[in-house]
């Protein structure tokens, strides 16, 4: 299946078995201007000259049954590339996982071309509402039931179960 996305392209390009590849070299020389918050201005030029470097130096080969994060570790150990270990760090510690796809799902729930500009925090907490209704196995509609709503207290946060103040 190829990859059209250039950020997943520049991203495979941290897998030690495309090491001494040109077109691994290029695709990783990309990633501070796809990933602009890990590295400093001053720090991207720099970067330049280590992946150059780390695609050129001897480095132990990647065993059968060795992970990428572990390799990145050793590496990392090494003290040759702070600004690329940095950068690779930050990319493999992304979460991928079945919870990141139903995060999706739900992101696409919330996130329509009418709520486009919504802030993070609003989405966020949106999506912590969903989680522990999901969670209860409840609707809002049980989960916050009350026996006089015009009276009863509102507690503003989730915490177990909706706690009713009379």
């Amino acid at each position: 299946m190829p990859i059209d996305n250039v950020f997943l392209k520049c991203v495979s390009s941290v897998d030690p078995m495309c090491r001494k590849n040109s077109l691994a070299l290029e695709l990783m020389k990309k990633l501070p201007q796809l990933v602009t918050n890990i590295l400093l201005p001053k720090e991207k030029e720099l970067f330049d000259l280590e992946v150059r470097k780390y695609h050129v130096d001897s480095l132990y080969t990647v065993n059968e049954g060795v992970s990428i994060d572990e390799w990145w570790v050793e590496v990392k150990k090494t003290g040759k590339y702070p600004l690329l270990s940095k950068m690779v760090c930050a990319l493999l510690t992304c979460f991928h996982c079945p919870k990141v796809e139903s995060s999706f799902s739900v992101m696409n729930n919330i996130i329509s071309a009418s709520s486009t500009r919504m802030n993070i925090p609003t989405f966020s907490a949106i999506q912590s509402i969903k989680y522990h209704l999901f969670a209860e196995n409840k609707t809002s509609v049980a989960y916050f039931a009350k026996k006089d709503f015009l009276h009863e207290h509102v507690e503003k946060k989730i915490s177990g179960k909706p706690k009713v103040i009379l």
